[in-house]
């Protein structure tokens, strides 16, 4: 792991412009070769074999994570007859000197990556792509968002030898949510990501913020919902998928057992003036 505040400091004061991204999901891929203009992230799922990034080699194991600079001679191989599953994202570092100024940079971090919280990359690489391909008004700006995240993430992960204190951990995890609410979010994931048993992480997520981390899930995508059932004129299945629920149907009999009205009900309250 890295362990550098200069670096740490140097990194965080940059931008990261999402550029391109593939998704490579095979039973079998041949020998390649990148020489690119941009930096690259390699995220590795699955699959075993190697890499020879200027002539460094590393030996590829799942889940991995590889970076690499713009005119870096790259070659990735897997083993024959080996099903692989990676990710590869091109980005631009950028850093505001002034008003007037913005300037290239060049990462000066290490080529291979650890991840404790690989799940939790996951699901922001999924988010990321699923934007980044998507057709939609906007699409393009709100995956480069998620990217911003994912990145931070990343490099916060890479960068902190010690544990965080449990409260930090709770905040870290709490932190999550509200940004990432319309992901898949489990209870496991969540105590992972602090560093602790489930049990463990339950009990003090709820002594310092007086409900369970389900709960506190809840919550926020009952928030978002209530926003976006007023504000928008998105259909029910639309706001259900927003808020992080794949079907409708639990989704309303959530809400009305969080709020008291089915969605319905509560557009219809909402907008209903008050005598």
């Amino acid at each position: 792991m890295i362990n550098d505040k200069a670096l740490s400091e140097q990194l965080s004061s940059y931008f990261y412009i999402l550029e391109e991204m593939t998704h490579v999901h095979s039973a079998k891929v041949t020998p390649e070769q990148y020489n690119r203009d941009f930096h690259v992230i390699l995220v590795c799922m699955e699959g075993q074999g190697n890499i020879e990034i200027d002539e460094r080699r590393y030996d590829v194991d799942s889940p991995k994570v590889y970076i690499w600079s713009p005119d870096s001679r790259v070659t990735l191989s897997f083993h024959a007859d080996q099903r692989v599953h990676y990710y590869l994202i091109s980005f631009t570092p950028l850093q505001v000197i002034d008003a007037r100024y913005i300037a290239l940079r060049k990462l000066g971090c290490p080529e291979e990556l650890s991840v404790k919280n690989i799940h939790f990359l996951m699901e922001m690489v999924n988010d990321v792509e699923k934007k980044f391909h998507s057709q939609h008004t906007w699409s393009k700006a709100k995956a480069n968002s998620s990217f911003q995240e994912m990145i931070v993430f990343l490099f916060h992960e890479c960068m902190h030898n010690e544990a965080l204190d449990l409260p930090g951990a709770i905040a870290l995890t709490k932190e999550y949510i509200e940004h990432n609410y319309r992901l898949n979010i489990t209870r496991k994931m969540l105590a992972e990501m602090a560093g602790v048993s489930m049990d463990y992480y339950s009990r003090c997520f709820k002594k310092e913020l007086g409900k369970s981390p389900m709960d506190y899930v809840t919550e926020v995508r009952m928030k978002k919902a209530k926003q976006l059932l007023i504000l928008s004129d998105d259909k029910l299945s639309a706001i259900a998928q927003k808020v992080g629920f794949h079907d409708e149907f639990y989704f309303s009999r959530k809400f009305k057992a969080t709020t008291g009205y089915s969605p319905t009900a509560y557009i219809k309250k909402s907008k209903t003036p008050s005598s």
